[in-house]
């Protein structure tokens, strides 16, 4: 049941709860699903409001402020850099919001992740690939058939091809697609398989409900166990008759709350309602007691709460913040007409500098390991990525069907941190120089395929020509600079880690279960566990995690 404001009369308390999911995205959709097929009586609370489909799709302002967080748009806050982060903020999430470019979670970072000492991540455990079909079956996911390329996704495809290098048609979640390019303002027609067409949907048939508006303040530890840090440490050298005694403290404390280790306090609000700014929106009181809490709220949000709620006693929540970075470059044609906003968006990548492909011969770790999308856009964010203003920039604008847009996405090793308030992050070296040589790249591409001007992601730079390129490095002396400079465009849609997985409590948060290891009873199962970036579109990678965390929850794995 999807439950709103409009729906309550005053405050409510709910008790006798199994599993409080937070967040409704990539992650908290599939456990809600699995959770509650598997009988147990879910409850999941999103900050977001619920858009059913008719109220979705072909308004680009409109709805990109209302399914995006309030403070997509607001940068990280690094020494060298700033990155725009993208995520959603509504029933179904970052799923709802996305292009829903579709690859599945990569064998190389399951590699990765076992000589982290996450051996359950191993491509030998067979249970991974019954995992990655199942969500393909499930989500349908199929490739994009050729003739659905728009042209701008056309470009990319003619342009690796004069190049010599490999492109891919992506895949999506959609076995039938109107091609109507608003992907990004949600599916209007209700044919996207994202989380709230699909696992939100089918748990709510489980009996799950789905509290929308209910922004979660804090996280409440009603009573510790002996799992629970400092007990654990207290009883791992006490002699029986003090272990004992502390046995028989904790039980004296459990025994009042009736199993529920958890209350989750949350406002509800009414996210749809207008208000002038500065007027707070009326808001009602709703708490959560559970016997387990799943944190799957995103890289941003999932450590905030937990700062916010004191959960922190090692020091660890919020820290290895990690992003894939992405820049920009538009082109102009003179006499093509590209209409990058119609039809399918980002259904072509070049793929032959993927980091995945790390152990072929051509492949320099240096600077490759970076894909790149025919990413078009909606006017709205074209005009945001052209250079100039004024005058120039309304020939631009004029221009608008004559523009063309290709974006290098990088799988970013700069580390951040998330705080309450800030994001502390810079693109690292190894990062820049992936971002200059891809994006570089992208121009060649561009020029490859008749383009008579390129627009990098720097303010004001202009491409006029192939030898123009070299301007990407953004030289200042013998310093290249390139993106390590705050008035460059950088942006991302994929964040990792905040919370990440690892054997050692003082290295990391959660265990392979997603558990944190200072508390049971409290997964954080989102991007912020990741303890890597992916190097692909990473939705289904995040999805593929909940499937297994959700078997490994339910003692199935």
């Amino acid at each position: 049941m999807i439950i709103e404001k409009k729906h309550l009369t005053g405050s409510r308390n709910l008790d006798n709860v199994d599993f409080c999911i937070i967040g409704s995205g990539a992650a908290g959709g599939v456990l809600a699903f699995y959770l509650s097929r598997a009988g147990k009586k879910v409850v999941v609370l999103e900050k977001g409001a619920y858009w059913p489909p008719e109220e979705l799709g072909m308004r680009e302002v409109a709805l990109s402020t209302r399914l995006l967080a309030a403070d997509t748009f607001k940068p990280t806050s690094g020494q060298y850099s700033r990155v725009n982060i993208l995520h959603g903020e509504c029933y179904g999430g970052g799923t709802v919001s996305s292009e829903s470019v579709t690859w599945d979670f990569p064998r190389v970072i399951q590699e990765d992740w076992a000589k982290l000492g996450l051996t359950s991540y191993s491509p030998d455990n067979p249970k991974l690939e019954e995992y990655r079909l199942e969500l393909r079956r499930l989500l349908e996911v199929q490739p994009v058939a050729d003739e659905h390329h728009n042209p701008n996704n056309q470009l990319l495809k003619i342009a690796c091809q004069r190049e010599g290098i490999e492109w891919a048609s992506v895949d999506r979640p959609c076995s039938f697609c109107m091609r109507c390019g608003f992907c990004t303002q949600g599916c209007r027609y209700g044919l996207k398989n994202d989380s709230a067409n699909t696992f939100l949907k089918w748990a709510n048939e489980k009996g799950a409900d789905v509290y929308t508006g209910a922004e979660v303040t804090r996280i409440r530890v009603n009573y510790p166990e002996a799992g629970d840090w400092p007990w654990s440490e207290k009883l791992r050298p006490a002699n029986p008759a003090r272990k004992a005694e502390i046995e028989r403290q904790l039980q004296t404390r459990q025994a009042p709350h009736q199993g529920h280790k958890f209350t989750v306090e949350a406002r509800m609000t009414d996210r749809k309602q207008r208000l002038p700014r500065g007027v707070e929106p009326e808001a009602l009181s709703l708490t959560v007691k559970a016997r387990r809490v799943i944190v799957s709220a995103g890289a941003i949000a999932s450590p905030r709460i937990l700062l916010r709620s004191g959960l922190n006693t090692n020091g660890r929540v919020g820290k290895d913040f990690t992003l894939h970075s992405g820049a920009f470059t538009l082109a102009r044609f003179q006499d093509s007409v590209i209409d990058c906003n119609e039809g399918i968006n980002d259904t072509v990548e070049c793929t032959h500098y993927m980091d995945f492909y790390r152990d072929r011969p051509y492949f320099e770790p240096e600077r490759h390991g970076f894909f790149i999308e025919a990413a078009g856009s909606l006017p709205w964010g074209i005009a945001n990525l052209l250079p100039g203003s004024g005058t120039q920039h309304l020939a631009l604008i004029k221009d608008f069907r004559q523009i063309g847009g290709m974006e290098v996405t990088v799988k970013g090793d700069g580390v951040g941190q998330v705080t309450e308030d800030a994001i502390l992050y810079d693109i690292s070296d190894h990062d820049n120089e992936r971002l200059i040589f891809g994006s570089q790249l992208v121009a060649k591409l561009f020029f490859r395929v008749g383009a008579v001007e390129c627009y990098p992601s720097f303010p004001g730079m202009v491409l006029r020509s192939p030898e123009d390129i070299k301007l990407i490095e953004n030289r200042q002396g013998r310093r290249r600079l390139g993106f390590k400079n705050k008035q460059s465009h950088l942006h991302s849609g994929h964040a990792f880690g905040g919370c990440i997985m690892g054997l050692d409590r003082k290295s990391s948060v959660v265990d392979e279960r997603c558990e944190m290891h200072d508390l049971k009873g409290l997964f954080v199962c989102d991007g912020s566990s990741f303890p890597t970036t992916v190097g692909v579109n990473n939705c289904l990678s995040i999805m593929f995690v909940a499937r297994k965390t959700a078997d490994q929850i339910l003692g199935l794995a």
